[in-house]
């Protein structure tokens, strides 16, 4: 099946007379199933009757196992007259869930009690640098300790009555212990944003570990250590563990932390996040899993502030992904530091504080607009605003702050983390545990697990795969669900037991492993398989439609290739299927009887639409050839700028960042690609097998074998496609 995006849902043909050695000897009675000529005479079974009823006893069966083997879920808990009222049991449904803290916080409430999420966030907000504040007054002289000192807040929080509402006192500062425990209390910290957000990330990666530099490796230079770590101008950053859990683990791999840049909110940018945010969280640890993951972005400069983008780029896409997801995850979106005097005068009209102040305003009321449920301890959207406590702090260019400033940013995530714990766990979203064996670790700074089994055999966790109607909503059933929604996925799942049955049958038919049990069920799946194959034609009635759609398409500018060849290619392949489709459909009629035509005569067209097909495979594996030249010619490109850059002394880490987002996206332009070739490396022998009048192949076995790596490399795309 083509692989253009214009047209990728429409299924190309299963065989038209496929199960028949040639057309020209299809009987008249037979359309487009007609029985193998290796398969023995149809023999008498069982009555019908019985059959249905052995196949609804088995189909009960199945459905009463699935129930009883099923893990017990946190509804069924719930609802028992004995279920415990402590905070371990949460109520029958909750949309975050967290894990317990034992070793500092063992009675589930938060360490930091005297304001609210909200209040907290209110208190950062109106926040006012010292004078004297430590921020202000930053040490640029050479680091020799390797270990992180703790840190005096530079700011105040507002009194009461002075806009904040409360007055909070100054938050917690978080030792290594106590850090990695909160931390572990969710489902890991995936952090994506521009510089400023890194820059939080580093200082986060500074806490856990103890160190000054948040390196991968073990040795420390100091160039990159405390201050001079942040000053973004050299490439510090590029030995980040950027995922703890598969780079370098912290706190005993109890805490998954991750950082991916995303400079802005645009299609391009943000894909990249989508297509990291679930693989990531689907490699998390087994403990980790059961709990609500923290997602937290922040971006802004790199697009001149510009609002009105998030509200048509993010806000729409951050929807859609995280309401799909069970924990719901939390989200926090960190707005940018204060403008400080020392930005260079050219990016003051576009970056400068009058811009930046707007558009915080701006995107603090989006957050709050577009955020699903009130409670942020229940999934709802905070804007975290980070300009009034970094304003009067000292910059190194009127943009990124000192070791001070990212830390103390660092900490008061720490401390929102802990008053939205506090707060799910208040209402009833503490992961259901048991006192039990404790698992240590190597680490120093590693807090106290219970064990992750126990968590997991206690947890009413929806689980990968659940077909229990009692379960929690099941993220493997809805992704199947997603799968067999689409036209393309029906038609894969189909294609693969299609093509499957030709192996496995003429294995049952085999006289080595042939008996009359195997040879019987062998004339049944062999009815199912012709049933499907039926239905696969029967599905692409109007199929012809897409297409016109897609040749329309090769008729605009702006969205035809840029590439002459591979539109000269398309417009071709797009004619190949516009004869196809017909001549498919009136062969296919014919057989039925719709039309009156001479079993030769549908015969004679059915070789010609599979010609037409034959003619796009070949058309494709050219389109496939140029698409890799273009792709390689890309990559070549985007490692010679960046090289110029660097010769010339122009290149920044960010430049660097924007080229590694690129070359992943090539590279799964490229994983593509492969793909593709699988899949037309299973058509093309089958197309050139029906556009012979005695075909090419020796037999059905071999027509099976083509057709299943066809329909596996394509089932896996489109699996990937509905993740």
């Amino acid at each position: 099946m083509p692989s253009l995006p214009t047209h990728e849902y429409v299924s190309l043909p299963d065989t038209p007379l496929s199960d028949h050695p040639t057309f020209d000897l299809a009987a008249k009675d037979v359309v487009v199933v007609v029985g193998d000529d290796t398969q023995e005479k149809r023999r008498r079974g069982s009555d019908g009757s019985t059959r249905y009823f052995f196949i609804v006893i088995a189909t009960s069966i199945v459905v009463v196992l699935c129930v009883l083997l099923a893990p017990p879920s946190r509804l069924s808990r719930s609802m028992s007259p004995f279920a415990s009222a402590s905070l371990s049991t949460p109520h029958a449904y909750h949309p975050t869930l967290v894990g317990p803290r034992p070793r500092f916080n063992p009675s589930g409430r938060p360490t930091y009690e005297a304001c609210s999420t909200e209040e907290l966030l209110a208190a950062i907000k109106g926040a006012k640098v010292r004078p004297d504040g430590a921020s202000t007054q930053v040490d640029f002289g050479e680091v020799t300790e390797t270990e992180v000192q703790p840190i005096e807040w530079s700011f105040d929080f507002p009194a009461a009555g002075e806009g904040a509402g409360k007055a909070c006192p100054l938050p917690k500062v978080y030792s290594p212990e106590e850090a990695c425990e909160l931390l572990g209390a969710f489902g890991g910290v995936h952090m994506a944003g521009d510089s400023l957000v890194r820059h939080t990330y580093s200082a986060l990666l500074m806490i856990v570990t103890g160190r000054v530099d948040p390196v991968v490796n073990a040795g420390t230079t100091s160039d990159c250590r405390g201050d001079h770590f942040f000053d973004d101008g050299k490439a510090c950053r590029e030995r980040i563990a950027f995922d703890t859990n598969a780079d370098y683990h912290v706190c005993g791999n109890a805490a998954q932390l991750r950082f991916i840049p995303v400079w802005q909110p645009l299609p391009g940018d943000v894909n990249g996040l989508w297509e990291d945010f679930p693989v990531w969280r689907s490699s998390r640890p087994k403990h980790s899993a059961l709990y609500s993951p923290v997602l937290i972005s922040g971006f802004g400069a790199h697009g001149m502030y510009d609002a009105e983008r998030l509200e048509t780029d993010w806000w729409p896409a951050l929807d859609d992904h995280l309401s799909r997801q069970y924990p719901t995850p939390l989200y926090l979106f960190q707005g940018p530091h204060a403008v400080a005097p020392n930005l260079r005068e050219q990016f003051r009209e576009l970056q400068g504080e009058r811009a930046c102040r707007a558009y915080k305003e701006k995107v603090e009321a989006q957050a709050l607009a577009h955020s699903p449920v009130g409670e942020p301890s229940l999934g709802g959207y905070r804007y975290v605003d980070m300009y009034s406590m970094s304003e009067g702090a000292q910059s190194y260019d009127g943009m990124h702050y000192s070791l001070q400033v990212n830390l103390e940013k660092a900490h008061l995530f720490l401390n929102l983390l802990d008053t939205l714990w506090g707060e799910i766990v208040r209402s009833g979203g503490m992961a259901p545990y048991e006192s039990c064996s404790v698992v240590t670790t190597h680490s120093p700074t590693s807090p106290s697990l219970h064990h992750v089994d126990a968590l997991a055999a206690n947890m009413g966790k929806p689980s990968s795969l659940s077909l229990s109607p009692f379960d929690l909503p099941s993220p493997g059933l809805a992704h199947f669900n997603r799968l067999v929604g689409s036209q393309s996925g029906q038609d894969k799942l189909f294609m693969v037991y299609s093509y499957a049955a030709h192996v496995v049958i003429a294995a049952l038919n085999s006289q080595r492993f042939g008996n009359k049990a195997r040879r019987d069920l062998a004339v049944r799946m062999e009815k199912l398989r012709a049933t499907i194959s039926d239905a696969r034609v029967l599905y692409r009635l109007f199929g012809i439609f897409p297409i016109i759609a897609w040749a329309q398409s090769l008729n605009d500018p702006a969205r035809q290739p840029k590439d002459r060849q591979l539109l000269t290619l398309q417009r071709l392949q797009a004619w190949s299927m516009l004869l196809y489709y017909p001549l498919e459909h009136i062969y296919y009629l014919a057989g039925k009887g719709v039309f009156k035509l001479s079993p030769k005569r549908i015969g004679s067209i059915a070789i010609w639409s599979c010609r037409f097909w034959a003619a796009y495979v070949v058309l494709q594996i050219f389109h496939i050839r140029r698409s890799f030249q273009l792709l390689n010619l890309e990559r070549a490109s985007v490692i010679r700028s960046t090289r110029e850059r660097v010769r010339s002394g122009k290149a920044d880490t960010e430049a660097v960042e924007t080229e590694k987002a690129q070359l992943q996206a090539l590279a799964k332009r490229e994983k593509d690609l492969k793909r593709d070739c699988w899949v037309q490396a299973g058509y093309l022998p089958l197309t050139a097998h029906w556009s012979l009048p005695h075909g090419l192949l020796p037999n059905n076995v071999w027509v099976g074998v083509c057709g299943t790596v066809a329909a596996v490399a394509g089932l896996k795309g489109v699996w990937q496609a509905t993740a």
